[in-house]
Protein backbone atom coordinates (compact mmCIF):
# COMPACT_ATOMS: atom_id res chain seq x y z
CA UNK A 1 0.00 0.00 0.00
CA UNK A 2 1.15 3.79 -0.75
CA UNK A 3 0.26 6.70 0.47
CA UNK A 4 -1.61 7.90 3.51
CA UNK A 5 -4.99 6.63 4.71
CA UNK A 6 -8.14 8.83 4.51
CA UNK A 7 -9.05 9.34 7.85
CA UNK A 8 -7.49 8.20 11.09
CA UNK A 9 -9.33 8.26 14.45
CA UNK A 10 -6.63 8.24 17.69
CA UNK A 11 -8.04 7.03 20.83
CA UNK A 12 -5.80 8.78 23.41
CA UNK A 13 -3.66 6.55 26.74
CA UNK A 14 -2.64 8.20 29.71
CA UNK A 15 1.20 6.89 29.25
CA UNK A 16 0.82 7.72 25.23
CA UNK A 17 -1.22 10.99 25.37
CA UNK A 18 1.82 13.64 24.91
CA UNK A 19 2.98 11.98 21.80
CA UNK A 20 -0.12 11.33 20.16
CA UNK A 21 -0.95 14.90 20.14
CA UNK A 22 2.69 16.12 18.85
CA UNK A 23 4.69 13.61 16.95
CA UNK A 24 1.74 11.50 15.77
CA UNK A 25 -0.14 14.88 14.99
CA UNK A 26 3.07 16.17 12.86
CA UNK A 27 3.73 12.72 11.24
CA UNK A 28 0.37 12.57 9.78
CA UNK A 29 0.25 15.69 8.54
CA UNK A 30 3.88 15.49 6.68
CA UNK A 31 2.49 12.21 5.27
CA UNK A 32 -0.52 13.52 4.08
CA UNK A 33 -3.67 12.10 6.16
CA UNK A 34 -6.69 13.42 5.34
CA UNK A 35 -8.82 13.56 8.19
CA UNK A 36 -7.34 13.41 11.53
CA UNK A 37 -9.38 12.70 14.87
CA UNK A 38 -8.16 12.45 18.61
CA UNK A 39 -10.48 11.65 20.43
CA UNK A 40 -9.86 11.80 24.74
CA UNK A 41 -12.16 9.57 26.63
CA UNK A 42 -10.76 10.78 29.89
CA UNK A 43 -11.80 14.36 29.07
CA UNK A 44 -14.61 13.21 27.19
CA UNK A 45 -13.09 15.83 23.96
CA UNK A 46 -12.41 14.95 20.66
CA UNK A 47 -10.33 17.45 18.26
CA UNK A 48 -10.84 17.31 14.66
CA UNK A 49 -8.46 18.13 11.97
CA UNK A 50 -8.26 18.62 8.09
CA UNK A 51 -5.77 18.69 5.82
CA UNK A 52 -5.83 22.02 4.08
CA UNK A 53 -3.33 22.92 1.55
CA UNK A 54 -0.59 20.68 3.30
CA UNK A 55 -1.47 21.67 6.98
CA UNK A 56 -3.99 20.33 9.36
CA UNK A 57 -6.79 22.92 10.41
CA UNK A 58 -8.90 22.51 13.42
CA UNK A 59 -12.62 21.94 12.73
CA UNK A 60 -15.48 22.67 15.34
CA UNK A 61 -17.23 19.48 16.82
CA UNK A 62 -20.06 20.68 18.03
CA UNK A 63 -23.18 18.03 19.80
CA UNK A 64 -22.43 14.36 20.20
CA UNK A 65 -21.68 13.58 16.24
CA UNK A 66 -18.31 13.45 14.68
CA UNK A 67 -18.91 13.76 10.49
CA UNK A 68 -16.98 11.11 8.31
CA UNK A 69 -16.48 13.99 5.50
CA UNK A 70 -15.81 11.87 2.48
CA UNK A 71 -18.20 8.90 3.14
CA UNK A 72 -21.38 10.53 2.19
CA UNK A 73 -24.05 10.73 5.29
CA UNK A 74 -21.53 9.10 7.66
CA UNK A 75 -21.14 10.21 11.53
CA UNK A 76 -20.23 8.60 14.53
CA UNK A 77 -22.21 8.68 17.34
CA UNK A 78 -20.29 9.93 20.74
CA UNK A 79 -23.17 9.04 22.74
CA UNK A 80 -21.89 5.35 21.61
CA UNK A 81 -18.46 6.22 22.69
CA UNK A 82 -18.50 7.83 26.20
Amino acid sequence: MKGAPDHLIEILSPSTESNDKTLKRSLHERTGLGQYRIIDPFEQTVTALALENGRYVEQAVTGKRIPVTYLNDVDVDLNQVW
